[in-house]
């Protein structure tokens, strides 16, 4: 396994997939990942779902990756289906308007992504995060 850079999205990445069960996905969702960056920019990638709520059951369980870029994604950018290890891996791609205003909305997708995910790329706007922790009153 090729070993991450301090403080880099390989090394959030290589943590979350620290795990027995999933450590041999880090190859190739440090590539799918890579790949994301170099063709959408994003602003943030999350992985969301059962891998980042730590209850990901191999064999049953897929992926869940969240990405966050400027402006509106085209339809083929929207929604694809990748396969790593076996592992089903679905990429749903948002705009950082339509995301703030499908949180709003109460989109559960998004909720629980922001709530729960976990930011392995990027970071996410001030707004995002005051829907992230709905308590928490920012400066």
């Amino acid at each position: 396994m090729r070993k991450p850079s301090s403080g880099s999205w390989e090394r959030r990445l290589s943590e979350l997939l620290s795990r027995p069960n999933v450590r041999d996905l880090y190859e190739g969702l440090r590539g799918l990942i890579a790949e994301l960056i170099k063709a959408l920019s994003p602003m943030a990638i999350l992985i969301t779902g059962s891998l980042a709520r730590g209850e990901f059951v191999r064999g049953m369980s897929d992926i869940d990756l969240l990405v966050l870029i400027e402006r509106a994604p085209s339809k083929q950018e929207r929604f694809s289906l990748r396969n790593v290890g076996g592992v089903d891996v679905e990429i749903i791609v948002y705009g950082l308007g339509e995301a703030i205003r499908s949180a709003g909305e109460g989109n559960p997708l998004i909720l629980d992504a922001l709530r729960n995910g976990v930011v392995i790329y990027g970071h996410l706007t001030p707004g995002l995060e005051a829907l992230r922790n709905p308590g928490r009153r920012t400066a």
